[in-house]
């Protein structure tokens, strides 16, 4: 018996000790990729003459390394840090949907309604052979809508965004690309009657149903759906276009994404909690077990559809 315990005892110290040296040589691992990457970023802002750079590194639900790089202001005095905000355009496509599904968990709207169930004015002449345009659809990027709504907002030098009544009165002149359901085609309008659709069986405005139940209850308290130009210059990042031959970059004027706000007009930082996790993941992986006190997203959200699914695409352009 004595024997038996010394042996355990011996076992147990051990394999202590090989655990332990395993950890140190892991911290020293991580910390030497670190090293690199902390060198390796501030190579790429320096040589691809990028005026700010913030980044962080994800390990598991942690932020295990942060930093910035440049400057973000006009003057270039005020340094990037991992609390800048960044205009995150396109990713606001995921808030968009995920307070979606809340929706749909909830029994308020059905995936594959017609979009005009619940936004009577969202019609576009139908591609020959077509099936209506759904939720499920927009969501996916398949209904076959044109990628934008048919104003110039993304040409410079004012970027002029069109307001929700501007969208709704010129959809009926545009008509749609491809049967709905029949290919993948991305279209910020999708996503934009999507938010539309947030807001109408709501009864909220769109900005603060997500407010209050997306961005506050995980936290992301730095997340907005627009640009604060009140911190223009200070934590929020000026804006530039291409290099161009001299090695410069022109500054570009900042843009209110206004009726397109659904699908990209948020900001946001490198260091907003749960967000990095939100977008390291599909949102299957969001379980009911792991998700925040308030927090919904809907069981139906990976079902498949007429090609690519919802998680996906959740995936793919986030």
């Amino acid at each position: 018996m004595k024997r038996l315990a010394i042996h355990l005892i011996c076992s147990l110290a051990i394999f202590s000790a090989i655990t332990n040296a395993q950890e140190v040589k892991g911290a020293a691992e991580r910390a030497e990729a670190l090293r690199v990457v902390n060198v390796w970023l501030d190579s790429v802002q320096a040589y691809q003459h990028i005026p700010a750079i913030s980044a962080g590194v994800v390990v598991g639900d942690d932020l295990v390394w942060s930093k910035g790089f440049g400057t973000i202001d006009a003057r270039h005095t005020v340094a990037a840090t991992p609390q800048t905000i960044y205009s995150i355009c396109s990713i606001s496509k995921l808030f968009t949907s995920i307070a979606l599904m809340q929706l749909n968990e909830a029994g308020k709207v059905r995936l594959d309604d017609p979009i005009t169930n619940y936004l009577p004015w969202a019609t576009v002449e139908p591609a020959a052979n077509s099936g209506p345009v759904t939720l499920r659809g927009l969501l996916t990027h398949s209904s076959g809508m044109p990628r934008e709504s048919e104003f110039p907002y993304w040409t410079g030098p004012d970027f002029v965004f069109p307001t929700r009544e501007e969208i709704r009165a010129k959809i009926a002149t545009q008509s749609a690309l491809y049967p709905a359901g029949s290919y993948f085609q991305y279209s910020n309008l999708g996503l934009t009657l999507v938010g539309e659709t947030v807001a109408a069986v709501s009864g909220k405005p769109y900005t603060d149903y997500v407010q209050a139940n997306v961005l506050a209850p995980i936290g992301l308290n730095d997340t907005r759906t627009v640009m604060p130009m009140e911190l223009y210059g200070k934590r929020l990042a000026v804006g530039y276009g291409a290099l161009k031959r001299d090695g410069t970059r022109d500054l570009l004027k900042p843009f209110n994404a206004r009726g397109l706000a659904p699908a990209a007009g948020y900001t946001s930082t490198v260091e907003e909690p749960r967000q990095v996790r939100l977008l390291a993941v599909p949102c299957s992986a969001l379980r009911p077990d792991k998700r925040p006190e308030g927090f919904h997203i809907a069981r139906d959200a990976t079902r498949p559809v007429h090609g690519p699914r919802l998680e996906d695409q959740l995936g793919t352009w986030f």
